[in-house]
């Protein structure tokens, strides 16, 4: 005859059985009530502090992991389960080290191989990851989730084909997943096969329609087709299920501004703030969308509530400072931009902040504010761009050092493809590119003025034999440019040379009668380009020098040293290359007729 259960194993099975039923507080009653008679019953203890992650406490689930640990070690799932509770808190080495633990103690694990490969992503180790997720993937061959993972790095990587295989691979071992079919809509939307991406896309949410990130997916899926309609629709699906979601209301805003709704644009981020009276995340990105838009006075309202809602958040500090700029007073918007950039010394504050000093003619402090987080981000191009500008306004040598035209950008001829003249291809060329301007206008967050811009990455999401015969020519003038460069390793531009690039970037944009490129850098570049597919005859006009390009002038009006530097004629079939850093803009044209140039920005590999 078998014994009956002890007291303390009735009481642990009767706590998890109310733990899986949803009933946190019997099961926790239950689990004390162990602890009261044991404090160092290690499975009451795991438990506990299992509750405790799922009810968010995660000071107290991972102090109550380590109690369990303390008395028994060798408990991999609790290892596995500490690591959880650590990354959700942040201590990412912490939760690195549990992880691995785990497998130590148990080499077949494969929740833990799949955590750790998610921190390895998460922390952006994207080497480490993609070795320890190939592993994982021969150990646990039947794994949907670990095929997911190897799909999300490999793209990371940049092997397109590898995620695409690892994500069908998770779909034929996972076919009722939702996150399976979603990642493979990622994975062949990076690739720019948008067909099966949308494909794709649509499964998932066949699993589940209430599913956000799938239909905004699905959107950016559609929008690569040029089927914007169907994208703002999805979009708005999205949206209706998740109001919160800040991407999508960028993109839909986007949809909607450059097809000509003037009258619908940011009512999504409205409507949702007035559901929403305590969400400061969505009154942000409200605030500094109206600001881009030039509504300054409608962005007083929602920053006025960000400040009510978080007195000290830094991105409120950010945008009070810029609307107190805007209306005149840079002294009282300076003690904001310094809060600000105290409080979290980002990119972005710290080059408002230096914008504010520019104006006020502080130059040697703007400088200095940029030296300072260049130590930390030596490749930001935002505070490279600004440390330029100082740099001029004080007459500093190191301008000339930071900026040399002669040594740093070129105009180059770019060969056709084998089998066609010159002519021929930039016919062609310009014949596929205009079929891609969709839009009515331009982006409302880029620096063209009278024209439109191509959505996406046009080297990525463009399949066609002429772009791609355009890429590859592109890529080896750009490396030759490089190869000529000088070998500095202490200069932010000549020191990230590299025999390869990649690009990071790329769009077409068409100018029409008045339209300009306002004067700006580029954020995301190493190397920042123009190609000249259609260049109208008033660029002939070497007085006015209509549409050409100029180099040095900021957008800021900062008095006598914020000059043009120099100009160069646009050409067809001429490439443009300069540091991302440098400022660029164009001359306004004057009469009505079509410039069309392709352009990019370029990354050592």
């Amino acid at each position: 005859m078998a014994l009956p259960p002890a007291p303390t194993d009735e009481m642990l099975r009767r706590a998890l059985t109310a733990l899986r039923g949803g009933a946190a507080a019997e099961g926790e009653h239950l689990l004390r009530q162990v602890l009261a008679a044991d404090p160092s019953q290690p499975d009451a203890l795991q438990l506990l502090g299992l509750s405790a992650r799922t009810a968010g406490r995660l000071s107290e689930a991972i102090d109550l992991f380590r109690r369990s640990l303390a008395g028994r070690d060798g408990q991999p799932h609790v290892h596995n389960n500490l690591g959880n509770a650590l990354k959700a808190a942040g201590e990412m080495a912490e939760a690195e080290r549990h992880y691995r633990i785990a497998l130590a103690q148990k080499a077949d694990y494969a929740d833990a191989a799949l955590n750790l490969g998610i921190l390895l992503i998460e922390t952006a180790r994207f080497a480490d990851a993609q070795r320890h997720l190939d592993d994982a993937a021969r150990r646990f061959p039947a794994s949907a989730p670990i095929a997911e993972a190897l799909a999300i790095v490999r793209q990371d990587v940049g092997d397109g084909a590898g995620a695409v295989e690892a994500a069908r691979r998770a779909t034929a071992l996972g076919p009722a997943r939702l996150t399976a079919w979603h990642g493979l809509g990622q994975a062949e939307q990076a690739a720019g096969d948008f067909p099966a991406a949308e494909q794709a896309f649509r499964k998932a949410l066949a699993i589940d329609r209430r599913s956000a990130p799938s239909w905004a997916g699905l959107s950016n899926a559609l929008r690569c087709q040029l089927r914007d309609a169907e994208a703002e629709t999805a979009l708005r699906q999205a949206l209706t299920i998740n109001p919160l979601d800040i991407a999508a209301h960028r993109n839909l805003n986007a949809i909607l501004w450059e097809h000509g709704k003037a009258g619908e644009h940011l009512a999504s981020y409205r409507d949702a703030a007035a559901r929403h009276p305590n969400e400061i995340g969505l009154r942000l990105a409200f605030a500094e969308e109206l600001l881009q838009a030039g509504r300054t006075d409608e962005a007083e309202r929602p920053i006025a509530e960000c400040r009510a809602l978080a007195p000290d958040d830094p991105h409120a500090l950010d945008l009070a400072a810029r609307l107190t700029a805007r209306r005149g007073d840079a002294e009282a918007a300076l003690v904001l931009h310094w809060r600000a950039a105290e409080a979290a010394p980002a990119s972005a504050f710290v080059v408002n902040l230096c914008d504010t000093l520019l104006r006020l003619e502080r130059a040697d402090e703007a400088d200095a504010e940029c030296v300072r987080f260049l130590k930390t981000a030596p490749d930001d191009q935002a505070i490279l761009s600004r440390q330029l500008l100082a740099l001029r306004m004080m007459g500093d040598p190191r301008y000339r050092e930071l900026f040399d035209p002669d040594t740093m950008t070129a105009c180059l001829d770019v060969a056709p493809p084998d089998g066609l003249d010159a002519g021929t291809f930039l016919e062609r060329l310009a014949a596929h590119l205009r079929a891609l301007h969709t839009s009515t206008t331009q982006p409302i967050d880029q620096t063209l003025e009278g024209g439109t811009q191509t959505f996406g990455h046009l080297f990525a999401v463009d399949r066609s034999p002429i772009v791609g015969a355009l890429r590859a020519a592109i890529q080896t003038s750009v490396e030759g440019f490089v190869a000529g460069l000088p070998d500095d390793t202490r200069h932010p531009f000549f020191r990230r040379k590299s025999p390869s690039i990649r690009f990071t970037g790329s769009w077409s944009v068409r100018l029409h009668a008045h339209g300009f490129h306002t004067n700006h850098y580029h954020p995301k570049g190493w190397i920042s380009s123009a190609f000249y597919v259609v260049v109208p005859p008033e660029a002939d006009d070497e007085t006015a020098r209509p549409g050409w390009f100029t180099f040095g002038q900021s957008n800021m009006a900062l008095g006598a040293s914020d000059v043009v530097e120099r100009y160069v004629k646009p050409q067809p079939g001429k490439l443009v290359l300069f540091p991302s850093y440098v400022w660029h803009g164009t001359v306004p044209f004057t009469r009505s007729a079509e410039r069309m140039t392709v352009a990019f920005d370029a990354a050592p590999l």
